[in-house]
């Protein structure tokens, strides 16, 4: 397949015309689309192909450069009306949700070689100053925050938000282990403690070298509510 038959199964897969999947790539012409099908251009710009890519689900790779599947592997689409109706819809934002990595559970992979699926939401639930394509949405595994964040919570991180703020909730990266924890910094030694809400479980001083800060927690939704 060269672009223009891709963009051509794009459509035809979510049934969309020109200027709809105009609307889904953000295009100020529709002549864009309509040129790439009718082969005038051989390339399409990542300013592009990166709202197809994160409003439809499908694999970038693929729609640049043909390589890989269409749609992730893991992805989870049970119905593809359902999701051109919400990515047409300017008040749902869709944010990358990395089902393989779990808070206090182990890495499982690192986001670079992870395949995220997609969660559709109304962004009301995410503070006014985060923007959506700099936040993360992970699972929670354990009690050791509970009171704030509950067992099987899916949190929401925003990855630019990565420096210290006292009593601030963080996704951290430490010793080959993924931890959701509250960070303290102490004002005499300048060592970060990690806490948890719960308080049967201790908090510990970090001494990893192997250690960063992967993003501040701004949300929280229990699986049941998606």
């Amino acid at each position: 397949m060269n672009l223009a038959d891709r963009i051509k199964h794009i459509r035809d897969t979510f049934n969309l015309t020109q200027p709809q999947l105009s609307e889904l790539a953000e295009c100020t012409s529709e002549g864009v689309i309509k040129g790439i099908e009718q082969g005038k251009t051989a390339t399409i710009k990542t300013k592009y192909s990166i709202p197809i890519s994160n409003k439809l689900g499908i694999n970038r790779e693929w729609i640049e450069r043909g390589i890989g599947m269409m749609r992730n592997s893991h992805e989870e689409i049970i119905n593809t009306m359902e999701i051109v109706e919400s990515a047409l819809n300017p008040n749902i934002i869709s944010i990358k949700y990395y089902e393989d990595i779990r808070a206090s559970a182990g890495i499982g992979c690192i986001n670079d070689e992870c395949i995220p699926a997609y969660i559709q939401l109304i962004p009301t639930i995410l503070p006014l100053s985060s923007k959506s394509n700099n936040i993360e949405a992970i699972k929670v595994y354990g009690d050791s925050m509970t009171g704030t964040i509950q067992d099987n919570d899916i949190i929401f991180i925003d990855k630019n938000k990565s420096q210290v703020l006292n009593g601030k909730i963080y996704v951290v990266y430490m010793c080959d282990e993924v931890y959701v924890k509250r960070i303290f910094k102490d004002p005499k030694t300048k060592s970060l403690i990690l806490k948890s809400d719960n308080p049967i479980y201790p908090q510990f001083e970090v001494t990893c070298e192997d250690f960063k800060i992967i993003g501040q927690v701004i949300a929280n939704m229990n699986i049941k509510e998606l």
